[in-house]
Order: C-alpha cells, then sequence, then structure tokens
C-alpha cells in the first residue's frame, strides 16, 4: 500500500503552479518586448539593439521554453472575471440599457463582474427611499442601481459579486469613524 502525504502533495502542486505562472509572465514579457521592438521580418537589428538596455552586474540571465506536449490544466469556463469598485457600480450598471459594454461582455464568453474594493468597505452605503444617507459616506448604492445591475447581467450572460462592506466603526461618542 502507498502512503501519499497531502500536505508535501499540495505543496509541490502550488510550487508547480507558482513556476507556470512565472514562466507565463515572462513570455508574456518577452513577447510584449519583442513586439515593442519591432522584432519581424523587416526590423533594424542595429535599432533593436539600440533600444534593449544594457544588463545590470549581477544579472542572472533566464530562459523560458514554452511546450505544447504538457499543456496543462484547462482553464474552466467561467474563469474570466472583471473587478470594479463599489463606487463605480451606478455607472457601469447603467451600460446594461445602452452602449455596447454588453456586447464587449458577450464577446469575451461567461464570466464574472466583481464590485468591492476600498470603497466598499470605506466609502459607499446601501440605503433606500427612506433612510437618509450617512454622514461617513461619499456615494450610496440604491435599489434602482441593483436593478440596472440585474438588467446589465442579464443582457450580458455575466454573473456579478458585489462585496456588501462593513458597516462603520463608531467612536465613543456615537459618531462614525473610517
Amino acid at each position: 500500500m502507498q502512503h501519499i502525504e497531502i500536505p508535501r502533495a499540495r505543496a509541490a502542486v502550488r510550487r508547480r503552479m507558482r513556476l507556470t505562472v512565472i514562466a507565463f509572465v515572462l513570455a508574456a514579457a518577452g513577447a510584449l518586448a519583442l513586439v515593442a521592438t519591432g522584432v519581424g521580418e523587416d526590423a533594424d537589428p542595429a535599432r533593436i539593439s539600440a533600444s534593449v538596455p544594457p544588463a545590470q552586474s549581477g544579472a542572472v540571465p533566464i530562459s523560458v521554453r514554452i511546450t505544447l506536449r504538457h499543456p496543462g490544466r484547462r482553464v474552466p469556463p467561467r474563469f474570466l472575471g472583471l473587478s470594479f469598485e463599489a463606487s463605480s457600480l451606478p455607472q457601469i450598471a447603467t451600460y446594461g440599457a445602452s452602449g455596447n459594454f454588453v456586447r464587449l461582455l458577450r464577446s469575451l464568453g461567461p464570466g464574472l463582474l466583481r464590485f468591492g474594493g476600498v470603497s466598499a468597505d470605506t466609502r459607499i452605503a446601501w440605503t433606500d427611499a427612506a433612510t437618509p444617507r450617512p454622514a461617513w459616506t461619499s456615494s450610496v448604492l440604491e435599489a434602482g442601481d441593483l436593478r440596472r445591475l440585474g438588467v446589465l447581467a442579464a443582457r450580458s450572460g455575466w454573473r456579478v459579486l458585489l462585496t456588501v462592506g462593513p458597516r462603520p466603526l463608531r467612536t465613543a461618542r456615537g459618531g462614525a469613524r473610517g
């Protein structure tokens, strides 16, 4: 009977994933550098060598090899996502009714729109018509904003992840802090 240590196996998988990500980033950076320097059939080698900065002392050369023999895991169909600050939700939600944003999202395939960030934690309040706007907030999200966001999600086929930030901390005097 074979004994497998799960923590070591997981650590090995994480290590391989990190190396894969590093290799991909380096390959992408190299490709961008080639495009930026104009490498191609009509490229002038003198211009390319002049645009490449000299190596710094102590620099370690690195090489990246990409092979199609071991492609790795498939990317899940709903892997793609776009993240926005929660404070931008009212504006972005209006794009469900007009503009090209719905068409853009559809062209990318299924995905996830995420609204959160610092503004969700410190600057956004969730209100209704009967609740006054809190003094600590710079903007509010209302039911109409969420309805428009629902239209955007329905028309694009994308899901939505919406961060609901914590309530602001109260000081000893009862005022909001944050």
